[in-house]
């Protein structure tokens, strides 16, 4: 993957996506030598508040479960609407690209869910994660060539690239309880940490 083909697809996805949902750079804490991303759990009565990320890379980051007064609050995916198991929902998707050790460019999809001390439908909104996460990468690289078709310079093909899934399930207490539902079959690497952490865990050493 090269830089234009990164910038290209990093673009498509914020044409795919209303902006309403991206989580704005305004959220992330910056100082001098690194860059934060914080993430956060909305419930006030939850355990698990929210984790830290020191990252590296550009990034794009999509929390889906915020209520949009300017739809007047349905979910913009209508397969959501409907109580769970249907609209199970992950809490972030991130779109993450940074360099590899190898020198090259590596886009990666980052589904990210954070729980309390109970697994509960962990599995579920991991699983309606992925398919989402999926579902709008292949939705900006079927459009790209669309979106840029009166610009030569755009004309970069996208149909090759490749994307890296991950899966990062945060906990207030480790190990978890059990959960209601069954680790799902498309597990491709999954970390686990815990939440509330002072110290922002380093997010490119967690889906190495």
């Amino acid at each position: 993957m090269n830089d234009n083909q990164t910038t290209d697809i990093l673009a498509s996805i914020k044409k795919t996506v209303l902006s309403y949902y991206e989580h704005k750079e305004s959220e992330f804490l910056l100082d001098k030598d690194k860059k934060v991303i914080t993430l956060i759990e909305d419930d006030k009565e939850a355990k698990c508040n929210e984790i830290k990320f020191e990252i590296t890379g550009e990034i794009l980051i999509y929390k889906f479960d915020k209520k949009n007064k300017q739809v007047k609050d349905k979910h913009p995916l209508l397969f959501l609407e409907p109580e769970s198991p249907v609209r199970s929902l992950v809490d972030y998707i991130i779109f993450y690209h940074k360099d590899t050790k190898k020198g090259n460019k590596q886009l990666y999809a980052i589904i990210c869910n954070l729980k309390s001390e109970k697994a509960g439908n962990m599995e579920d909104q991991m699983l309606s994660g992925s398919i989402l996460a999926d579902f709008i990468y292949k939705t900006a690289v079927r459009c790209h060539n669309s979106w840029n078709s009166s610009n030569n310079n755009k004309k970069i093909s996208l149909e090759n690239l490749n994307i890296i899934y991950k899966e990062i399930a945060v906990y207030s207490k480790i190990p978890p309880q059990e959960g209601k539902s069954k680790p799902h079959n498309n597990i491709k690497s999954r970390t686990i940490l815990q939440c509330n952490n002072q110290d922002a865990y380093n997010l490119d050493d967690k889906i190495s």
